[in-house]
C-alpha cells in the first residue's frame, strides 16, 4: 500500500502470491490527513440520496470510493486532502 501501509486481511495466508485488496466503501472512514492509514484527495462528490460518495486518489495514484451519510455538514471540500481509516477486519485480500 502506498507509504507502506500495512492491512492485515481476513483469511489470508501469507505465500499467496499477489492480488488486490477489497474495501467496501461503506467500511472507510474520513479522518484528518495523517490520522488515518492512508493520505488522499478528495476528487468528486456522488450524491445518493441518503448516502454520499467520495471518490478519492490516493498519493500513489490509485482511486479509492468512500461512501458516507449524507450530512448536513463536514463534508470535505473537492480539492481537501482527508485521511481514510478502513474499519478493523474489513480488508479482504483477492488472490491473482
Amino acid at each position: 500500500m502506498p507509504g507502506g501501509a500495512r492491512l492485515v486481511c481476513a483469511g489470508h495466508a501469507p505465500g499467496l502470491g499477489r492480488g488486490h485488496l477489497s474495501l467496501r466503501p461503506e467500511r472507510i472512514d474520513l479522518c484528518a490527513p495523517g490520522a488515518g492509514l492512508m493520505r488522499a484527495t478528495v476528487l468528486d462528490h456522488v450524491y445518493l440520496g441518503t448516502d454520499i460518495q467520495l471518490r478519492t486518489r490516493l498519493v500513489d495514484g490509485e482511486e479509492v470510493v468512500v461512501r458516507v451519510q449524507n450530512v448536513a455538514s463536514g463534508l470535505p471540500e473537492v480539492g481537501a486532502e482527508v485521511g481514510l481509516k478502513p474499519e478493523a477486519g474489513a480488508a479482504r485480500l483477492l488472490v491473482d
